[in-house]
């Protein structure tokens, strides 16, 4: 009898345990979601930013033709 209290003592002590890890992996997963969503968020940033940058260099170099054109006229 008290070796029957011990282990349903025990598998309590488990069943807790197992709760605990499933809520911290639980909270681990849902923070994962986000940093990987964040991640996503920034790339497409990137990816933005050096579309613009490349529409700006190809600006420049259309305008500094545009500039060496107008030199040789003068």
């Amino acid at each position: 009898e008290e070796e029957v209290r011990a282990l349903q003592k025990k598998i309590q002590q488990i069943e807790n345990e197992l709760d605990q890890v499933q809520e911290q992996l639980s909270a681990a997963n849902t923070k994962l979601e986000e940093e990987e969503k964040a991640l996503q968020t920034a790339e497409g940033d990137v990816a933005a930013l050096n579309r613009r940058i490349q529409l700006i260099e190809e600006d420049l170099e259309r305008s500094e033709e545009r500039l060496k054109i107008a030199t040789a006229k003068l």
